[in-house]
């Protein structure tokens, strides 16, 4: 059976955002000035408050800028009568609820329904609508290139820029939307952390809106993002990019802050699938099973064919040993139809294997290999042909695993129970050998990987799990390795008396 750490290594998935926009130089043409957010006067009071109470300044709450601030300016403005005022702010709304990975807005329906007493032209809403939402929230096809919605937004990028900066809009509103086209264009990759920070005015630096919409543009902005939630408690947006950030440290990631901010950004924005969906993926990294579940169901709860949490919950179910639930679950992955299929195989046929339905993880095998290579699936698919009595064909997967992968021990230790049951005794004998070297060389890369990370610089959480990982992985391995030596023993023992008795006796 394969190691637990095998198959938990099988399947990465890989998530390359793929984004479309570019950035260029304004069209030439007259553009109008960029105006300030007007401050409304203290005198100004909603139709429901006491006239001794001073209203809600909207245009200040925009400034402030978090989720729960643009809600309160956009029911202020309403109240006060104040377009201009509104439609930024639900328009800000239709762009944040993108950013937080939301599986649905009405927030767009009121910009829309708003952007006329704005005098808000057509492309500025084109613009509004192109920027790209955070392909966990469920449409995976948001990482497409080669769409027609991202064929047109390349092509009217500049223009939409160009539209957004001559529009009627404050200085903070244009810059925002700007800033947010420009981190999903294909500029982007050739732009520096300063040549982005350069977009914002530097007499509008320090308005936490802006700074918070810098600090999403990627991880190298992640310091500008930090001190905005250190200073600004009520910016909970920010959790979300920052949980991503700090489990993306190169080296040694802190999972922990990570999963620390991930539950804080799920439980200020229950509507987000992507939230709920990269914390059940940080909580899988740690092997924290139960929590990873719990992440995963409640973004299906909100998308039924979530493609990420599909996966993860099939994977999450795998290690709970809930074999049936996991069988359903990458099911509904394989009949979605478009992402992961071979995993959703390849998780399918482990489970029926612990299953022992052979035939029919067979039939799953089959396909996995169709639509991924790797040395995983033909060691399982060598498991299944073993169980099956289909020993030649169990011979050849268990060849190309360790063709692909010399340090596929359990390969090399089944390729040689597989030979011995054929009567290849040398063959088997020389498979148990590689066996013993290939664990001998695992528990000797284990033992230096404890060693790094005991003298590495990170926190002594993610230290002590790891070095626990690594020497679960070499009591692992000196239990294979001893059966190995005792197949090899066996055998040489075994070649040792076919010799003594093939030789000729002397007279």
């Amino acid at each position: 059976m394969a190691s637990h750490e095998v198959l938990r290594t099988v399947c990465s998935r890989i998530a390359t955002r793929c984004v479309v926009f570019v950035a260029l130089a304004a069209i030439a043409g007259g553009c109008a000035q960029r105006t300030a957010i007007p401050t409304v006067t203290p005198e100004v009071t909603s139709p429901t408050q006491s006239s001794s109470v001073p209203a809600a300044d909207p245009a200040a709450l925009i400034r402030q800028g978090c989720y729960a601030c643009l809600e309160r300016a956009l029911a202020a403005a309403r109240d006060q009568g104040l377009p201009q005022l509104a439609f930024e702010a639900a328009a800000l709304l239709a762009v944040r609820v993108k950013e937080l990975g939301f599986a649905s807005s009405s927030w767009r329906d009121q910009a829309h329904a708003l952007a006329g007493d704005a005098n808000i032209a057509v492309p500025v809403l084109d613009a509004i609508d192109a920027i790209p939402a955070d392909p966990r929230s469920g449409d995976r096809d948001e990482m497409l290139t080669q769409t027609p919605r991202r064929l047109r937004a390349a092509e009217l990028g500049p223009r939409w820029i160009e539209a957004v900066r001559s529009a009627p809009v404050s200085a903070e509103f244009s810059t925002y939307l700007e800033l947010a086209l420009t981190c999903a264009s294909d500029a982007i990759g050739t732009m520096t952390d300063d040549d982005v920070a350069a977009i914002v005015p530097a007499s509008l630096r320090d308005i936490p809106l802006l700074q918070y919409r810098l600090g999403v543009c990627g991880n190298g902005h992640g310091p500008v993002l930090r001190r905005l939630r250190a200073t600004h408690a009520d910016f909970v947006d920010a959790d979300y990019a920052l949980g991503r950030y700090a489990a993306q440290v190169r080296g040694y990631p802190d999972l922990d802050e990570a999963l620390r901010l991930l539950r804080s950004a799920a439980a200020a924005f229950p509507g987000s699938p992507a939230i709920a969906t990269t914390a059940g993926d940080v909580a899988q990294t740690i092997e924290a099973w139960t929590e990873s579940l719990s992440f995963y169901d409640a973004a299906l709860a909100l998308v039924a064919a979530h493609p990420d949490a599909l996966l993860g919950r099939t994977i999450a179910l795998s290690n709970l040993n809930r074999h049936q639930d996991a069988i359903d679950a990458a099911t509904r992955l394989i009949d979605g139809g478009s992402w992961f299929l071979g995993q959703g195989f390849y998780w399918r046929a482990w489970n029926r294997f612990q299953l022992a339905d052979y035939s029919v993880a067979r039939q799953d095998a089959d396909r996995a290999r169709t639509l991924m290579v790797n040395p995983g699936v033909y060691l399982l698919s060598g498991m299944i042909d073993w169980r099956l009595r289909r020993l030649a064909s169990a011979e050849r997967e268990f060849e190309e695993a360790l063709r692909m992968d010399f340090g596929q021990c359990e390969a090399a230790a089944f390729l040689g129970g597989v030979r011995n049951e054929q009567g290849q005794a040398p063959g088997a004998l020389a498979a148990f050998k590689q066996a013993v070297q290939c664990n001998d060389l695992n528990i000797t890369l284990r033992r230096e990987a404890i060693a790094r990370v005991d003298g590495a610089e990170a926190t002594a959480a993610y230290k002590t799990r790891e070095i626990a990982r690594h020497q679960r992985a070499i009591d692992q391995a000196e239990r294979r390795r001893a059966e190995a030596l005792n197949g090899v023993t066996l055998l040489q023992q075994y070649l040792a008396s076919i010799q003594s008795r093939s030789e000729p006796r002397r007279p």
